[in-house]
């Protein structure tokens, strides 16, 4: 059963700890063209929020429909949080209707990702950074031969912490923005400039990863929660759920 306009291939890209810090949601100095291109012909949310402002109930919540707390993902999987035995996820329904459903990447719903429904995995341990990951993507695309819907979960580490400049190129401190609930200062400058080079490495990796995609591919791109400040973080806020 080859795609069809009801049965389309479906992308899903997400980022970890990037909220709407993007600058097709009004913070222009945000090195992120490549998403701001695709969001000026993609429909563009701006009032989408996690079900959650931390990682593992996020997700789960993203892949099942349900609450955390009807899933069984109140808290981190790696502090033994599951799935209650009898949910079932995104990929296992898309199996149901004849899509290939595959894993790249990182995944925060549990520690072993052979139990999530996929049918194929392919891994690239806990702290995928994205260019690796977007690799194994392009890969796995060019094996296609067109004869089932597909749907990839394409999972990325930015723009969660730590971002040391042997990974990320940081912006000039003095483009950066400052939110009212942090002091604008040195320090503060030089986090941010720091973050900013995570999230152009994102959107660098996500271009190149559009542009081998065809244009009949539904392509979702978002992330798990806000960014990791401390006034977002892990609250229960517009600042810690808001989501592309």
């Amino acid at each position: 059963m080859p795609p069809t306009p009801d049965t389309p291939n479906v992308l899903l890209i997400h980022g970890h700890d990037m909220g709407r810090w993007l600058s097709c949601y009004g913070l222009p100095n945000v090195p992120t063209p490549n998403l701001n291109a695709f969001g000026d012909t993609a429909i563009v949310f701006e009032q989408a929020f996690s079900a959650a402002p931390l990682c593992t109930p996020s997700r789960g919540a993203m892949l099942t429909g349900m609450l955390p707390h009807a899933n069984g993902l109140n808290g981190l999987s790696h502090d033994s949080w599951l799935y209650f035995d009898d949910v079932r996820t995104l990929p296992e329904y898309l199996s149901d209707e004849g899509y290939l459903t595959t894993l790249i990447g990182l995944q925060h719903e549990n520690p072993d990702p052979l139990v999530l429904g996929y049918e194929q995995v392919r891994g690239l341990g806990f702290l995928p950074r994205s260019e690796p990951v977007v690799d194994a993507m392009l890969e796995w695309l060019a094996e296609q031969d067109g004869q089932r819907p597909w749907f990839c979960n394409v999972g990325c580490w930015e723009a969660h912490r730590p971002w040391p400049e042997t990974d990320y190129v940081p912006a000039d401190p003095a483009t950066v923005h400052v939110p009212a609930y942090l002091p604008d200062n040195e320090h503060t400058r030089a986090d941010i400039a720091a973050m900013y080079g995570a999230l152009a490495q994102f959107d660098e990796n996500f271009g190149r990863l559009l542009a081998e995609v065809d244009d009949e591919t539904l392509i979702i791109v978002t992330t798990d929660h806000g960014v990791p400040f401390p006034a977002p973080r892990a609250r229960c806020s517009t600042r810690g759920s808001a989501s592309p």
